[in-house]
């Protein structure tokens, strides 16, 4: 199976540029997947809540690309495991230096779920990022306490679990240490921020859809006061609202926020220097 010309993908592509990076780098995100899976080995329970889960999310994609005046057609009506598969099939194709995976991957934790994820992740060549949404959080899938890092000649890739609308604080002393390095970061995440850069393209979601100062988390607010000033951090990647957000963390650091893989979304990201 090729994925050129497979009408089930949205590409879009973002550019973010760094002053010193060498080269050009190319990134693939894809966020909010929510797969819904049960096999032999599961009981009555997984599979009701899979088939269950499943069918909601067939009708909620529709309805978030309606609400969102994203495009939609029958393409997309596949179940969740073959938007898996098409996914990784894209990933082998385009060869990204790394493929970002930004939270509700899975829609439950259940174990056919954390299998079938798995078994894709692991035959799956490439360098990954894997992040924690809200959905998948205690999945085990992605086994980081901390800060998850890639390096490039340049910049480093930091994936931030924030999938509880805070982080914890190992996280957040991870992120000051890379900061203090001094190496510019993109930052890849579940949920986005709310700053004052920020606020009019995401205060109207909800509160359950983004972090702010106010946020209830324990670390919540030195969170996003660390992400939205420190020089070192350059861009931000996240998902969580499904659809697709250009806005800011700060002035000059975009905050870039991937919509749905149900609705085969794919973010090409480009990194490069200042020509």
């Amino acid at each position: 199976m090729k994925a050129t010309g497979d009408p089930f993908y949205r590409i879009v592509d973002s550019e973010i540029i760094i002053p010193g990076v060498k080269g050009v780098h190319t990134l693939m995100q894809i966020s909010d997947l929510h797969l819904s899976v049960w096999d032999e080995n599961s009981g009555a329970e997984e599979r009701e809540t899979a088939e269950s889960r499943e069918a909601n999310w067939m009708k909620l994609r529709e309805d978030f690309t309606i609400w969102h005046s994203e495009p939609f057609d029958d393409s997309k009506r596949i179940p969740s495991v073959k938007v898996l598969e098409k996914m990784l099939i894209l990933a082998e194709e385009m060869k990204p230096e790394c493929l970002l995976m930004t939270g509700d991957m899975l829609d439950f934790v259940g174990p056919a779920g954390v299998r079938v994820l798995r078994e894709a992740l692991e035959g799956y060549g490439g360098k990954t990022i894997y992040v924690d949404g809200n959905h998948d959080c205690d999945s085990g899938v992605c086994n980081h306490e901390g800060v998850q890092t890639v390096r490039f000649d340049g910049f480093t890739l930091a994936g931030v679990n924030n999938g509880g609308l805070s982080v914890n604080g190992t996280v957040l002393a991870d992120l000051k240490a890379l900061c203090a390095e001094g190496t510019p970061l993109i930052i890849a995440q579940h949920v986005p921020l709310l700053t004052e850069a920020s606020r009019d393209k995401i205060v109207g979601f909800g509160e359950y859809f983004y972090i702010g100062e106010e946020s209830k988390g324990a670390n919540a607010a030195e969170f996003v006061r660390l992400v939205r000033d420190e020089e070192a951090v350059k861009a931000v990647l996240c998902g969580h609202l499904h659809c697709f957000v250009r806005t800011e963390a700060a002035a000059g650091k975009p905050m870039l926020c991937a919509s749905s893989a149900l609705c085969g979304f794919v973010h090409r990201i480009t990194v490069k220097g200042k020509e």
